[in-house]
Formats: structure tokens, sequence, C-alpha cells
């Protein structure tokens, strides 16, 4: 049950103002926020909605919240109580990366429909959906010897990533692998195309113009490199796909996470609100 998390939570983040709405005995408040599922979690910040979670989410409900405390002026950092909770180190991995995300922005790793999610050229264990989670997991930051997403044949992958809002994307955080194997090596190169219907070959990911194409060597001390996209070419963004290489060829690319910074706009899918499981 998410009761006792949302009690647990609501200890913890003592610069949040948690409300229960009773939609049956509130059903105008339901009609002007429409919520059509339970349970749903709408956000405020200035009186003004900035984020909802709709489903029993523990990940996107911690994640929104850590996001939702940082904009206050005195921001609540995460305790073991909450990690024992599921919350894990959310608000640790917000504060490497708050200085990433502009004011107005939001993380949509919380949009993502990982049941169409797939990545190419990885070790097998990892590409299986269940197996791209921890790529996008905000809730808590790596372990240490957590090596993450590892390109199997070369050093090249492919990720493939559908959202379940048209979004305006900002900008992509990469965070490199903290392990010692000296057999992995981090991403350097990066292309990236929207709206897509899903992955391409490695072949036309070579040969094609995408959106977005660079170098990547600006990673910081807690492993973090930005990428910041042309903001322009990136608005009502349905899905991501990332072409990630490193430098040596017969090595193993290795990417412990994957944030995608921006706004959500509209959901695709008109006649309901969406649960991300």
């Amino acid at each position: 049950m998410i009761a006792p998390l949302v009690e647990k939570l609501d200890e913890q983040y003592k610069n949040i103002k948690f409300a229960e709405v009773d939609v049956d005995q509130s059903q105008p408040i339901a009609r002007k926020y429409e919520v059509s599922s339970m349970p749903t979690f709408v956000y405020f910040h200035n009186k003004t909605e900035v984020d909802r979670t709709v489903g029993a989410n523990p990940q996107a409900l911690n994640t929104a919240l850590a996001t939702l405390s940082t904009k206050s002026s005195s921001p609540v950092a995460s305790s073991s109580e909450a990690a024992d909770a599921g919350s894990g180190s959310g608000s640790e991995l917000l504060k490497q990366i708050e200085n990433y995300i502009p004011k107005g922005y939001e993380l949509l790793n919380d949009s993502i429909t990982f049941n169409d999610a797939e990545a190419l050229n990885i070790t097998q264990s990892d590409a299986h959906e269940n197996q791209l989670k921890p790529l996008f997991n905000t809730a808590r930051l790596p372990a240490a010897k957590e090596t993450g997403l590892v390109s199997d044949a070369d050093s090249q992958m492919i990720i493939y990533i559908p959202l379940t809002n048209k979004s305006k994307v900002y900008s992509i955080l990469l965070r490199k692998s903290a392990s010692s194997d000296e057999d992995v090596q981090p991403p350097n190169k990066i292309k990236v195309w929207a709206n897509t219907t899903g992955t391409i070959s490695f072949d036309d990911a070579a040969q094609t113009s995408s959106l977005h194409d660079g170098d990547i060597d600006n990673y910081d001390a807690n492993g973090w490199a930005e990428i910041k996209l042309r903001y322009v070419r990136f608005q009502n963004v349905t899905s991501l796909l990332v072409f990630l290489d490193g430098d040596d060829e017969d090595e193993s690319t290795a990417l412990q996470r994957l944030v995608i910074i921006g706004n959500k706009g509209e959901s695709r899918d008109r006649g309901k609100l969406e649960k991300i499981e």
C-alpha cells in the first residue's frame, strides 16, 4: 500500500504541505484538476501545478517530492527512514544534478513507457525492459560497484525512450560508471533523434543525420555530463533515440544513469490519465 509511504514522506519533507482530498465528497475539485484515477498526486508550487503522479508508484512519488523540495528556500534531504520506505537516496541524486535543472524545468524520467523502451547491443541481462529501469532511476544514487548499462559486442549502444507525454526536452544528463573495472569506458560521443517509432540499425545511426550530434567531455566530479539540446528542435517530443559510443571501439561502454530534463506537455492518451508502472 502507498499510504504508509506517504505518511513517512509527510514526516520527511517538512517544507511541503500534504493535503488529502476525498474525490467522492469533493467532485468539483476532481473535475477541476481532471483527476480520474486513484491515487493521483498533484504537486503545486506558488499555487501552480508543476507535476503529477498517477498510480501507486513509490519511485515516481519520491522523485516528484524531491524535485518539489528543491524549489523551496530550504530543501529537505532524504532521511534513512524514507530510504527504508523505498525512497532510496533520491534527494542525494537530486542534489548532484540540481544545478543542471533550470528554473521552470523538471525531470521527465517518470514519463517513460518502459514496456516499449528498448536498448541495442547491451549485455543480455540488461536488455529486458525491467533491466532498463535502473538506468532511469532517480530515486536513488547508483551503488559504488554498480556498472550500469554495458555495451556488448563493441563500444556502441542505442537506447529507445518512448514518453507518455508530448514533451519539450531541454537536456540529457549522463552519469558514467564509477566501477573500477578497466574493461569499461564512459560514453564520449552522443547522437539524439526525436519522435522515431523505434530503434534504428547501427549503420543507419552512423549514416543518418541526427537532431543532436556531439562529443561528451564535460563529466563533473560526481560523474555527470550535461548534453544541452537545441530546444527548438525538441518540441512535442514523444520519444528519444540515443546513440552512444566510447573512445575505444574494442572496449565496452558503460552508463549508470540517464536523466531527461524538460517540460511535460499533454498526455498522448487524451482519454485518461496514464499510470506508470
